[in-house]
């Protein structure tokens, strides 16, 4: 009877974590099935130009104000660099991944949503860096452009939800229990 009560115990984080799994997975292509139901045109001209082109021209030009750039729907353009924000450069899959595992998360739905606001509001700051550090490596470092975009701050956005989540996760136990 004590193999049999241990052998229970010892399934159950795993059927928990499967669980888990399961519930991300199906979570997080739900988000994505959405986000890609979306017309691009509505990304690109409003979207796009409101949540993240416009905010980001407004902090480069007080940076810098001779850089004089222009925000011109989901373009960031000047004299020395332009940028396009595209599907992808939005920052919505590191979201979507960070709310898929909030919501598979066992906690309470208070806790679900101090999760989801500060981890949003988390990666969005973020992204906003990246998009206002690449126009800079655009304008003055083009040859550093390819890599930052493609593989350091895709990476770095990654790692940083996955450190807020490890994080608020621990937070949503510490109130669990």
């Amino acid at each position: 009877m004590t193999t049999t009560h241990i052998e229970r115990n010892e399934a159950l984080p795993w059927r928990q974590a499967a669980w888990f799994a399961v519930k991300f997975c199906a979570f997080f292509l739900a988000m994505e099935y959405a986000y890609f139901a979306i017309p691009d045109d509505f990304l690109r001209d409003t979207l796009y130009f409101h949540v993240l082109v416009a905010p980001c021209v407004a902090v480069i030009n007080f940076l810098n104000p001779a850089e004089q750039v222009l925000a011109n729907h989901s373009l960031m353009t000047s004299a020395k660099a332009s940028l396009e924000i595209v599907r992808g450069c939005d920052g919505a899959g590191t979201i979507f991944l960070l709310m898929a595992a909030v919501l598979a998360f066992s906690s309470p739905f208070k806790t679900k949503i101090l999760g989801f606001l500060v981890g949003i509001f988390l990666l969005m700051a973020v992204n906003h860096l990246r998009i206002i550090g690449l126009y800079f490596i655009a304008a003055y470092q083009n040859s550093w452009f390819a890599p930052i975009h493609s593989y350091v701050a895709p990476t770095l956005i990654i790692m940083i939800g996955c450190v807020f989540f490890a994080v608020w996760s621990q937070y949503a136990l510490s109130r669990h229990t």
